[in-house]
């Protein structure tokens, strides 16, 4: 015998969380970027440039809402949903960072500077550490430190040393407080398997090099770098060789970890020979991590010669002119000519291409590049460029 039973589902009832986070400041900013989410729920939203946000299909009842935000201090609000509720923060701007990898205004082109010339050899054991005096106080989140400890397993940490290492950042065991360029059990057995140096370059930086430092036991040697610039209390981690990432990680973690990056785990993202990250601190609102930019050409004639022109457009480094026999070709599908590469100068840029005009005829853009990366084609000009005259 089949029974069959009915039931009636009474939709849960539901509402919404709206408000505006503006930072904690004389005059109070608004945050944007910041995340607003419901504890416990898939429930997030995402503030607007005016700091304002809503959090939709909220059901009923009491919940958490926390705003997390890079730049500004964790809040949390129990906020009791039976409606249409408002529930606005204000959180302290604390120190923070911002990481580049290429392609923006927040990154450095890769710049090999070799300490094993001119610097200290430190010889360290497996799974030891070694502290060194820092030519100044270097500044990290927001505090200030004169002794760098260097750990044998690819980072160094400031207020203490540490010879383990940890995989995930942030997390508040230990070790904290530390920049990671290649975290791993690596093994240099007293310089034998390789060697870290020290170098101040008497410019406001200071390397710390891992030249050569193999993996435990031993084999896969990685070759790196980390960059105190006490200039702008920036940090730059370079890699020269890197053999054995697969379980490596790379970031940056505050004193009691808190708050940190993990640009790679596991190398996902992956570290690569060549590859150079910058990290730029900040309080508040994250600097805009700016683009390459397409300028608008423009093309003139003078007999034979043509003479290509634009301005200059913010934040491009450099230009590159390119050049092809047909119109529609693209510099990213490996099609036309580079020409030159110029530097950026303010106003307007020329770049003469003599003797080019008639036929065949030729097309001509120009592309904008930031720390290594290009903007997308500007326009085309060439021959369709100039009106059809008798005799032409």
């Amino acid at each position: 015998m089949i029974t069959t039973q009915n039931f009636a589902l009474n939709a849960l009832s539901t509402g919404s969380i709206a408000g505006t986070v503006l930072g904690n400041g004389n005059p109070a900013q608004p945050v944007q970027g910041a995340t607003v989410a419901v504890v416990g729920s898939s429930l997030s939203a995402t503030t607007a440039a005016d700091g304002t946000y809503t959090l939709n299909n909220v059901p009923f009842g009491t919940h958490t809402v926390r705003m997390t935000s890079p730049g500004y201090a964790t809040l949390s609000a129990s906020v009791t949903v039976d409606g249409a509720e408002t529930q606005d923060f204000a959180p302290s701007a604390v120190p923070d960072y911002v990481v580049g990898d290429g392609g923006d205004t927040c990154s450095v082109e890769f710049a090999w500077i070799d300490a094993t010339v001119g610097g200290s050899a430190h010889n360290l054991a497996d799974d030891a550490y070694t502290a060194v005096t820092l030519p100044w106080a270097f500044t990290f989140y927001g505090n200030n430190y004169s002794t760098l400890y260097i750990s044998s397993n690819g980072f160094v940490s400031f207020g203490q040393g540490y010879s383990k290492w940890h995989g995930i950042v942030p997390f508040e065991g230990a070790p904290n407080n530390q920049i990671i360029g290649l975290g791993e059990d690596l093994n240099p057995e007293y310089g034998t398997q390789g060697v870290i140096y020290t170098k101040n370059l008497g410019d406001g930086r200071f390397v710390v090099q891992y030249h050569q430092v193999q993996h435990w036991a031993s084999g896969y040697p990685e070759t790196f770098q980390i960059i105190l610039n006490n200039n702008d209390d920036s940090i730059v981690v370079q890699y020269l060789i890197v053999s054995w990432p697969d379980f490596a990680n790379a970031g940056i973690e505050n004193a009691n970890g808190s708050r940190g990056i993990q640009y790679s785990y596991a190398n996902n993202l992956p570290l690569t020979p060549g590859l150079a990250l910058k990290y730029t601190p900040f309080t508040g609102q994250a600097p805009a991590c700016q683009t390459a930019v397409a300028p608008a050409l423009q093309i003139s004639k003078s007999g034979n010669d043509l003479t290509l022109s634009w301005l200059h457009v913010s934040p491009n480094q450099k230009y590159q002119v390119w050049r092809a026999a047909a119109p529609y070709f693209d510099p990213g599908l490996g099609q036309g000519t580079l020409l030159g590469t110029l530097n950026a100068v303010a106003g307007t840029m020329t770049y003469p291409d003599p003797g080019r005009a008639g036929d065949p005829p030729d097309f001509y853009l120009v592309r904008g590049w930031v720390v290594g990366e290009p903007s997308g084609p500007s326009n085309r000009v060439g021959e369709f460029s100039f009106p059809l005259t008798p005799g032409d």
